[in-house]
């Protein structure tokens, strides 16, 4: 992906990476679904003055959901996961956030309970 100044020739900043995102989620039984995914992202290299080139990369990501659980009327669901399953060290190129940031943040395991009532 690139942005050019045609009048100028110069490389336009703030182009975002070309990127997909792909994953199977498979139901065990009927208590939970796992998933397991993958965000990959092309290499920027057709960068502006003021931006560093970005090398391609691939996170992967997983979690399991429980199925719905019914506590009287308040219905809930439990989910585990993993993000940067590989602790894959990145940098995210349209991150505004850099200074002293080198790279993205390594793997991170969260919980997550969804309620509904």
């Amino acid at each position: 992906m690139r942005g050019e100044d045609t009048e100028n020739r110069i490389a336009l900043p703030h182009i975002a990476l070309l990127n997909g995102r792909f994953g199977v989620r498979v139901a065990i039984h009927d208590i939970a679904h796992l998933s397991l995914s993958t965000t990959v992202f092309d290499k920027q290299n057709h960068v502006a003055a003021t931006e560093k080139n970005t090398p391609g990369n691939a996170i992967f990501y997983t979690n399991t959901t429980s199925s719905s659980l019914h506590v009287g009327p308040v219905q809930y669901s439990l989910t585990v996961g993993v993000r940067n399953l590989l602790n894959t060290s990145y940098r995210n190129h349209l991150s505004t956030n850099r200074g002293w940031i080198i790279s993205e943040s390594g793997r991170n395991v969260y919980f997550k309970m969804n309620v509904h009532w």
